[in-house]
């Protein structure tokens, strides 16, 4: 959950610092911070959602693509597919386990 604080500078005018505990309790505090007030509370809802595309210290970037890249979910399933010796429990479970595990890795 973000928050937003309000600092006056020693020239007297005003930033928006938003605030966000990364990683629970034992995580490190990420700030943002804005000049005008309604920048920081339209920042502070999207960092409460934490879209996805968000890198600190960059804003929203879209995720570079290379040629011939290929999901790891759609390769070890294509791997599995290719496998042989197998009894087909086996190969369910398989598909199941990258399913499973695979499936929350994301392309960096």
């Amino acid at each position: 959950m973000a928050s937003t604080r309000r600092r006056e500078r020693k020239d007297g005018s005003a930033i928006y610092r938003v605030y966000r505990l990364q990683g629970g309790r034992g995580g490190d505090w990420q700030t943002g911070t804005f000049a005008e007030e309604d920048a920081a509370d339209e920042f502070k809802e999207l960092v409460n959602q934490w879209p996805p595309g968000r890198v600190r210290g960059k804003g929203f970037v879209e995720e570079v693509t290379s040629p011939g890249d290929t999901l790891l979910v759609t390769w070890a399933h294509r791997h599995v597919d290719r496998l042989t010796g197998i009894d087909e429990r086996t190969r369910r479970h398989y598909m199941r386990d990258i399913d499973n595990h695979f499936s929350i890795i994301r392309h960096t």
